[in-house]
């Protein structure tokens, strides 16, 4: 009969390098999502201020449907 935790795998006989290693891959691709975050974070206001740009410049005020 198995323990509760056993059966989670986290129990006697658990292989603890496996473990680790999930825990290190699962860290690298946290700091990637985090990269690809901050990296579309930037790309938005750099979309925001485009708009805004354009929204300023005099022959586009007569045009614009905002």
């Amino acid at each position: 009969m198995k323990k509760k935790n056993e059966i989670r795998g986290v129990g006697a006989g658990c292989n603890t390098q496996e473990i680790v290693d999930r825990l290190r891959h699962l860290e690298a691709e946290i700091e990637d999502l985090e990269r690809k975050e901050k990296e579309l974070d930037q790309q938005t206001l750099w979309l925001q201020q485009s708009f805004i740009n354009v929204k300023e410049v005099p022959t586009n005020k007569r045009i614009l449907y905002v």
